[in-house]
């Protein structure tokens, strides 16, 4: 939207984060298989995201390096 300039309505990343949080735990006792195929995004690149962005990215990035859906 930041590339396009496009105003989206306000986003409340509590919910995105809860939502995000209970995905991950029904991912978990779910009999889901991991892909292993994920797009992630570097450290490097954290300037393009508002603080709010990267701590809904940090969850799902915590998600996978631990290793929790094996």
């Amino acid at each position: 939207s930041r590339m396009y300039d496009f105003d989206l309505p306000t986003i409340d990343w509590e919910k995105v984060r809860e939502g995000i949080r209970k995905q991950i735990k029904y991912l978990v006792v779910s009999d889901e298989k991991d892909s292993h195929s994920h797009r992630m995004i570097g450290d490097d690149s954290k300037e393009h995201f508002t603080e709010d962005e990267w701590s809904a990215y940090q969850i799902i990035k915590e998600f996978r390096d631990n290793n929790v859906w094996i």
